[in-house]
């Protein structure tokens, strides 16, 4: 697999709701609030929360999987939601793993 259609892998696995999805993961995940306290507080089930964490963590493996492969120095992961907090996830990435951002420029020596 190469670089280009994993770029997009995470948003897709996440569709439909993929803002919602990232958010649920984010709260669950990431900030360890109760599923309960996550599914009220963006209107889905609790069931949905769950779905939530199984959608984003399995694309994340997936991409850490093909990063795992290729061995780059350094890797950013793209595609993710706009809302989503970079630093609480940025936080957990293996080392040379980071969060891209928006405006983000690579110089590539040649």
């Amino acid at each position: 697999m190469t670089w280009a259609p994993l770029a997009s892998r995470l948003s897709t696995a996440v569709s439909p709701d993929r803002a919602r999805t990232f958010k649920a993961f984010e709260q669950y995940v990431l900030h360890e609030k109760p599923p309960e306290d996550v599914a009220k507080a963006l209107g889905m089930s609790v069931d949905g929360v769950h779905q939530a964490k199984h959608r984003v963590t399995k694309a994340l493996r997936e991409a850490l999987a093909v990063i795992g492969e290729l061995r780059p120095r350094r890797a950013f992961l793209t595609h993710l939601d706009h809302e989503l907090r970079h630093a609480a996830l940025a936080a957990r990435l293996p080392a040379g793993v980071e969060v891209a951002e928006d405006g983000l420029e690579l110089r590539i020596p040649r």
